[in-house]
């Protein structure tokens, strides 16, 4: 068994991994021409649908680390305390979507996006009502709920469960509200997490990378199967076989199925033994990020954004880049590359004042 420190290394290192990941992403969002999208097989490329397919596993492992972590948690708190700690958190996260965090992807307060830390909050919120239940009990409910809501459709106007399972687009007057992280499924996500912390912390990262290759058969086995737990089967493309490649491997993310959850959790699972060697350079610089993960996220959206604008109006005189622009992957790799050499000096020194102020109450929010 690996010692305490060498297990939560890897663990901040795969939570690095995907966020440094994630970045990509939302670079891409800032550098690509309007309307692009890699998942388009017929308008998509390779190497375009590559870029994207890489950051599938960030809301699935950032949302199950979050449960894990939240089992973490609960060995240093009481109940109460647990309880607390998850309603006020979740709260402040779900005030951080609909305030910086909107605002950063759009640069105006016209329109509101619901995005992963409205779900990781509401999950959050959620788990606050229940965080009193057997750990295994919580989890096994997460695992059904996720089961059957992936089995059954539901309307997105039922009451109270369509908001929480269906993305959903609605308007307060003039400012628009559309919900891409719903906070059902998450939810699922978070109590897996929760319910598997023990064997995340003391298995081995062989016996891990096992699990994750049996879920990867999983998917690749239920998706050619377009068994159900899917809403959008995959169909032969004309042309190059890429095309039908690139519709095979692009389950549905909003909300995540599970054909979804098992090729981006399972993938995740199966890089777990080369997160474990601490002495790499490349994990070092992970953990970094990987340590704070919250202060990353809310500063990068913004840096993002306005590097993309102020590329945009220095080579094109607009805000983004036009449609008919063309689409370089070498532009937005350099923009991300950059983007990292920006955001590290910032997490070092974050960590270092968090590490300082560890026992102040807001270094658990920030």
């Amino acid at each position: 068994m690996k010692p305490p420190s060498e297990r939560d290394g890897a663990i901040d290192a795969l939570r690095g991994m995907v966020m440094v990941l994630m970045v990509i992403d939302h670079t891409r969002d800032f550098f690509q021409p309007d309307g692009a999208s890699p998942e388009n097989p017929l308008s998509s490329t390779p190497l375009f649908f590559l870029m994207r397919w890489v950051t599938h596993t960030c809301a699935p492992v950032f949302i199950f680390l979050a449960g894990a972590s939240t089992a973490l948690a609960a060995r240093k708190r009481s109940p109460a305390q647990l309880q607390v700690l998850l309603l006020t958190r979740g709260v402040w996260l779900m005030f951080l979507e609909v305030t910086w965090v909107s605002f950063s992807w759009f640069f105006d307060f016209d329109r509101t996006q619901l995005g992963i830390l409205w779900g990781i909050g509401g999950a959050m919120v959620l788990m606050s009502c229940l965080i009193r239940a057997n750990q295994t009990i919580l989890g096994a409910v997460g695992a059904l709920t996720l089961i059957i809501t992936s089995l059954v459709v539901i309307p997105s106007d039922m009451p109270f469960l369509g908001p929480l399972f269906v993305p959903q687009g609605f308007s307060l007057g003039d400012h628009s509200i559309y919900s891409v992280y719903v906070i059902g499924t998450w939810f699922s996500v978070m109590t897996i997490g929760y319910a598997s912390s023990n064997w995340l912390m003391n298995s081995s990262r062989r016996h891990q990378a096992t699990i994750g290759a049996a879920m990867v058969v999983a998917f690749l086995i239920l998706r050619a199967l377009n068994a159900p737990g899917e809403p959008t089967p995959w169909e032969l493309q004309d042309g190059p076989l890429w095309r039908t490649a690139i519709d095979f491997f692009n389950p549905s993310k909003y909300p995540p199925s599970i054909h979804y959850l098992l090729m981006t959790l399972g993938a995740s699972l199966m890089a777990m033994p080369l997160l474990a060697k601490d002495h790499a350079k490349v994990n070092k610089i992970l953990h970094v990020f990987g340590r704070v993960p919250l202060f990353f996220y809310l500063m990068h959206l913004p840096m993002a954004h306005a590097m993309g604008t102020v590329f945009s109006s220095i080579q094109f005189e607009t805000t983004s880049p036009p449609a008919d622009s063309e689409l370089s992957l070498i532009r937005i790799v350099i923009a991300w590359l950059v983007l990292l050499g920006m955001l590290y000096p910032m997490c070092v020194a974050w960590g270092k004042l968090k590490q300082t102020h560890k026992q102040r109450w807001w270094t658990s929010y920030v």
